[in-house]
C-alpha cells in the first residue's frame, strides 16, 4: 500500500527531477529517498520514471500519475489543516507571495498578524513578476499573494481588492518637479527618464496610457527590477512612472500625479479558487483589508 510520505517523495523528485537537490529538499537522505521510489514502483508494478545517464526523466506513467499524486497531496494536506482549525490550533504554515510595491502594506500587516498568532510560521515570496506569482497560487503553492490584479484574471484564480493606485511620476523629493501639483508627460522629455520592462504590469498600463494619448516617451534605462529604479531615483534628477503605493513609507522619494489621468492597479489579495483557506490564512487576509 502506497503512503502519503511516497507521494509527496515522488512528487518532489517529479518537481526537480534530481535525486541530490528532492533529498535535500525533503531533508532526507539520498539513500531513503532512493528506497522509497523503488518500493513504490515495484507496488504499481510499473516505472515511472526514465534515467538516461546521470539524468532522470519521468516516463509516460510518471507523468500521468504525477497530478493525481499532487492532488491527492494537496487533499491530504487540506484535510489535516481542517482538523487543526477546527479544534483551534495555530500550529501550520503560511506561505504568501508579494510583489515589490506592495511589501510595505504586507509588512505592516505580518507585524499585527505575528503579534496576535506568534506560533504561526510564514514563508514570503517575493517577485518582479506578476504571471509568475499567479502561477504559484494557481498550482497551490501558495496560499495566497497580495499583487496586482491582472486584467483578465485566471478563472482558477479569485480576488479581493485591497485599494487601487494610480500611475505618478515618481521622483526624488529635491527634483525640479518635486514641487508641482501635477506633472505632464511632455514636461518629462526633459529629464532622464527610467521605466519597468515592456511586459510589466505597471509598463502595460504606462503603455495603454501612451497609445491612448498618442505619446511617446523614450526611457534612458529600462529595468524589470522596481526597487533598483528606486535607487536610480534617490538624489538625482532621473524620473520614472510606476504606481504612488511604490514609495510608501519611502522618505527621500514623492510621488507626484499624472496630468493625463491613468487607469487604476488594483492591489488585490489573490487566492487558488475553489480551494481551502486555512483559518490562519483568512486571519491574515482579514487584517490586510482592515487595518
Amino acid at each position: 500500500m502506497i503512503d502519503f510520505t511516497q507521494l509527496k517523495y515522488f512528487a518532489k523528485l517529479a518537481e526537480v527531477l534530481s535525486f541530490t537537490e528532492a533529498a535535500k529538499q525533503l531533508f532526507i537522505t539520498q539513500s531513503t529517498l532512493s528506497q522509497s521510489i523503488a518500493k513504490m514502483e515495484r507496488e504499481l508494478g510499473v516505472q515511472l520514471f526514465d534515467r538516461i545517464g546521470h539524468r532522470l526523466y519521468l516516463n509516460e506513467a510518471g507523468k500521468l500519475f504525477f497530478p493525481n499524486a499532487v492532488e491527492t497531496i494537496r487533499h491530504a494536506e487540506e484535510g489535516i489543516q481542517k482538523l487543526r482549525d477546527m479544534q483551534q490550533i495555530y500550529l501550520c504554515d503560511l506561505h504568501i507571495g508579494v510583489t515589490y510595491s506592495l511589501c510595505p502594506t504586507l509588512v505592516h500587516g505580518l507585524s499585527l498578524f505575528s503579534h496576535r498568532f506568534p506560533q504561526v510560521k510564514i514563508r514570503v515570496s517575493y517577485s518582479t513578476s506578476i504571471s509568475e506569482i499567479l502561477e504559484s497560487v494557481k498550482t497551490n503553492k501558495m496560499d495566497f499573494a497580495i499583487t496586482y490584479r491582472p486584467s483578465p484574471l485566471d478563472p482558477s484564480i479569485e480576488g479581493i481588492d485591497l485599494f487601487h493606485s494610480p500611475l505618478c511620476v515618481i521622483l526624488d523629493k529635491q527634483h525640479p518637479l518635486a514641487s508641482l501639483d501635477s506633472i505632464s508627460l511632455e514636461e518629462l522629455a526633459n529629464y532622464p527618464l527610467i521605466l519597468p520592462t515592456s511586459g510589466l504590469h505597471t509598463r502595460k498600463l504606462l503603455d495603454n496610457l501612451l497609445s491612448r494619448k498618442g505619446f511617446a516617451l523614450n526611457p534612458t534605462i529600462e529595468v524589470n527590477e522596481i526597487s533598483m529604479i528606486t535607487q536610480v531615483l534617490y538624489h538625482s534628477q532621473w524620473v520614472s512612472i510606476l504606481t504612488q503605493n511604490s514609495v510608501l513609507g519611502n522618505p527621500f522619494l514623492k510621488a507626484v500625479p499624472l496630468v493625463e489621468r491613468s487607469g487604476l492597479m488594483r492591489a488585490s489579495i489573490l487566492w487558488p479558487k475553489g480551494g481551502y483557506k486555512k483559518k490562519m490564512a483568512k486571519e491574515l487576509a482579514d487584517i490586510l483589508l482592515n487595518e
